[in-house]
C-alpha cells in the first residue's frame, strides 16, 4: 500500500498529453452549382466524361483567397486556384460581401474567426487536391467567379482545343453557420 499511495498522487498530477487540434483561420464559404454546359466557343458539346452535373466551390485556404473546385459525387475533378484579379462586383453584391465579411465564428478552439465570402474574380491553377502540380485530366485550367456571383466558368484545354465549362449557381452558405446542403430538398 505505502508503494501504492506515491504512484497514485504521480498519476493524479501528471500532465496529461497535448491533444492536438488544428484550428482553421476563416470559414469558409462553400458555392453548390449546377453544370449548364461544356461549350467549345459558343457550341455547345458534349460534357466529358469524367464531369458530374455537380460540383462544389468553397475557399479553404489562403484567407479565403484560394478556391477548390470539386465535382459531386466522385471529386474526379478537385483542384485549387489561387485568385489573379478581383472583378469589382454590382453595388449590392458588394453590400452581401461586406456583411458576409463583417460577421465572426467561435471555433471549438476557442477563437473567433472572420467569415471570408467568395470573391469575383479570376483564379488561376495552382494544384490538385492530391498535392499534384500539374493539373490532371484537364489542362491550363482557369476559374472566373462572374461579378454577380450567380454564375461561375471553369476554362480548360484538352488536347490544345479550348473549352469553357459553365457552371450556375445553385445556393452559396457557411458551411460553419448552415452544415447541410442549401438545395431544394428533392421532391418524393
Amino acid at each position: 500500500m505505502s508503494r501504492l499511495v506515491p504512484l497514485l498522487t504521480l498519476a493524479l498530477f501528471w500532465p496529461a498529453p497535448a491533444r492536438a487540434k488544428k484550428c482553421i483561420g476563416h470559414a469558409p464559404e462553400l458555392l453548390e452549382l449546377d453544370l449548364q454546359g461544356v461549350y467549345q466557343g459558343k457550341k455547345r458539346v458534349p460534357t466529358p466524361a469524367f464531369f458530374e452535373d455537380r460540383a462544389t466551390l468553397k475557399n479553404p485556404a489562403g484567407d479565403g483567397k484560394t478556391l477548390l473546385l470539386q465535382n459531386e459525387p466522385e471529386g474526379h475533378v478537385a483542384k485549387l486556384f489561387g485568385l489573379k484579379r478581383t472583378l469589382p462586383p454590382p453595388k449590392a453584391v458588394k453590400a452581401a460581401l461586406a456583411r458576409a465579411a463583417g460577421k465572426r465564428h467561435r471555433t471549438a478552439c476557442g477563437t473567433d474567426i472572420p467569415y471570408r465570402p467568395i470573391r469575383p474574380g479570376l483564379y488561376l491553377f495552382e494544384r490538385e487536391q492530391s498535392g499534384g502540380e500539374t493539373s490532371s485530366l484537364i489542362d491550363s485550367p482557369a476559374l472566373t467567379v462572374r461579378p454577380d456571383r450567380r454564375s461561375v466558368e471553369l476554362r480548360f484545354t484538352i488536347k490544345k482545343l479550348t473549352y469553357v465549362a459553365r457552371y450556375r449557381v445553385a445556393c452559396a452558405r457557411f458551411p460553419v453557420a448552415a452544415p447541410s446542403s442549401c438545395r431544394p430538398a428533392p421532391k418524393p
